[in-house]
């Protein structure tokens, strides 16, 4: 699977010109913007700003960070929501004439095509989510501070439910554009190229900066510099990345100096994508985007782990022997599964479904019972990755800040070799029902 392949993004950011460029660079036809390495030929400053709404919002809610004042803050975040600033968030998609592969998955699997707005609106509310379905809703009855929960599920659905949906938006409305037949090889199509790096620019957003790089160093290994991470997708890579140690060009680093391996491809196919609108690619531009999907995946799929494992084992956030039951635990692993498992029902209705239903925050839910199954979770996503179009690797191993792993890897099936029968076996469960929908 290319993605996976080590040499070969290392040959594709060896050829790309990204870190030779300084921040701006003045050209006779406008100014050229670098966002972590992204470079836009268009002006889609405008765009990459946005975060700052994301930045806000989360500081409302947050307020003073006094557990008193949390349900007053989720208050003053849904007026922001739906009446300030933050309305942006709320009216996101910006691009609706067509829809893409992700919003025609994800309205499908929830039976809701508003479901990124569905699911902020009911965690700043409290109210039940995804056409009102009972089992949707966000009460912690059992848990500590379901305040604190619901604030989670607020920020992250924003930021990377809205987010993915946003970027996949951006990505349709290029290869809509150049569907009808615009390429700037032959005639001038700046609308197709502005798209697409409205899609770069949103996915990183301005507080990244031009290199993206979240701790500098000097010569001896002291630390000189140190900046927050951005508030967008790309953001949440580089901190997923250090959890799976997959930062760095190799995937094999849990340094958070260093760039998520997922954003390191992700930043290399949105200039391989802008060549391809650039040309009129249209087949070659679609299995771009569906790369780019796959591996803003890898970081949802990551932060379903994370948090699953925490919720599966009471020793890392759940009901410990005297300890507490986190609302917080299970809003972040519920946020991250509702973007990942609708892709994974994608690939096999029942192993989404069954990951889904783990993570549901419902009273009596099989978390609220405590019957949360990490293992399966882990199993149901691992037996269709190479539906998914990514790879073991691409995932990494659980280490969450720990010296040794917390559990166990799967390992990439070689090319040209068979799947065993016990592995077959053991995905039997998950690949029980292939979606034969087209998407």
């Amino acid at each position: 699977m290319f993605l996976s392949n080590p040499s070969f993004v290392l040959a594709i950011v060896a050829t790309s010109s990204f870190f030779s460029l300084p921040s701006v660079v003045a050209e006779k036809e406008g100014n050229f913007y670098q966002y972590a390495g992204f470079v836009a030929t268009t002006d889609v400053e405008d765009i990459a700003k946005k975060d700052l709404i994301q930045k806000e919002f989360e500081s409302i809610l947050k307020g003073d960070g006094t557990e008193d004042s949390l349900c007053d803050n989720l208050d003053a975040a849904l007026d922001y929501y739906q009446n300030g600033e933050g309305k942006f968030l709320q009216d996101l998609p910006t691009y609706t004439d067509t829809k893409s592969r992700t919003w025609k998955i994800n309205s499908a699997f929830y039976k809701d095509t508003d479901y990124f707005n569905s699911w902020v609106t009911a965690a700043l509310t409290g109210e039940k989510f995804f056409n009102g379905a009972e089992q949707n809703n966000f009460k912690f009855d059992n848990f500590d501070i379901p305040c604190l929960g619901r604030q989670e599920a607020t920020k992250k659905g924003s930021a990377f439910i809205s987010g993915q949906l946003e970027v996949a938006q951006f990505m349709e409305e290029a290869l809509q554009l150049v569907k009808d037949g615009c390429d700037d090889q032959h005639k001038s199509c700046s609308t197709a190229i502005n798209a697409w790096n409205k899609a770069g620019a949103y996915f990183v957003g301005s507080l990244e900066g031009p290199r993206g790089v979240f701790t500098t160093f000097d010569d001896n290994g002291v630390e000189i510099d140190k900046k927050p991470y951005g508030k967008g997708i790309y953001g949440l890579g580089d901190k997923r990345c250090a959890n799976f140690k997959t930062c760095g060009v190799n995937g094999d680093s849990g340094a958070k100096n260093l760039t998520a391996k997922t954003n390191i491809v992700i930043i290399s196919l949105l200039a391989k994508g802008g060549r391809q609108v650039f040309a009129g690619d249209v087949n070659g531009l679609n299995k771009t985007i569906r790369e780019i999907i796959s591996q803003i995946n890898v970081m949802t799929i990551q932060g379903s782990l994370r948090y699953g494992y925490r919720l599966g084992n009471k020793n890392k956030g759940g009901s410990d022997e005297g300890g507490t039951r986190k609302a917080k635990e299970l809003a972040e692993g519920a946020t991250f599964a509702a973007a990942a498992a609708p892709l994974l029902w994608a690939c096999d209705i029942k192993a989404g479904e069954f990951v889904a239903t783990q993570y549901q925050i419902a009273k009596k839910s099989i978390a609220d019972k405590d019957q949360f199954d990490f293992n399966k979770v882990k199993l149901a996503f691992e037996c269709n990755y190479k539906c998914l179009g990514i790879s073991c690797s691409d995932v990494g191993v659980l280490f969450d800040g720990e010296p040794q792993q917390l559990a166990p890897g799967c390992t990439d099936l070689e090319e040209c070799k068979k799947e065993k029968k016990k592995d077959k076996k053991k995905c039997k469960k998950f690949r029980k029902k292939p979606n034969k929908e087209e998407f």
